[in-house]
């Protein structure tokens, strides 16, 4: 009997014990905003393949660079993930992507870089 009224008198006290303690993160509810915008944004890989009745919103771009030699390649994804936030930006809800293109330039050993139209329709399917 002591024994139990003894555990139970620890428990107690390293329960209450934890009850003043903060929690504190790095995680903001902005950065997550941010980070999963483009996924508001639908892709469209031709004029066609969008709703017929759309606003044009503006031209966007995304790039991916590999800065280094050893740096991880660019990735045609990410500069696509790019552009679709930058639409999102924009109040698009869809972009018509017109090209992706791999080069190189002064920055960049390598990159990809994806141009489309940002849109905007009522109708767009998700």
């Amino acid at each position: 009997m002591k024994v139990q009224i003894l555990g139970l008198m620890t428990a107690t006290a390293l329960i209450s014990g934890c009850a003043n303690m903060e929690f504190k993160t790095n995680l903001d509810a902005d950065n997550f905003k941010e980070y999963y915008k483009a996924s508001e944004v639908e892709i469209y890989e031709s004029e066609a393949d969008a709703p017929e009745q759309h606003l044009n919103m503006g031209l966007v771009e995304g790039s991916s660079c590999q800065e280094t030699q050893d740096a991880p390649p660019p990735n045609e994804a990410e500069a696509r993930t790019q552009a679709r936030r930058e639409a999102a930006d924009l109040g698009a809800n869809g972009v018509i992507f017109q090209q992706c293109i791999k080069e190189t330039s002064n920055i960049c050993v390598a990159e990809y870089i994806c141009y489309g139209q940002a849109i905007y329709s009522e109708f767009n399917e998700q």
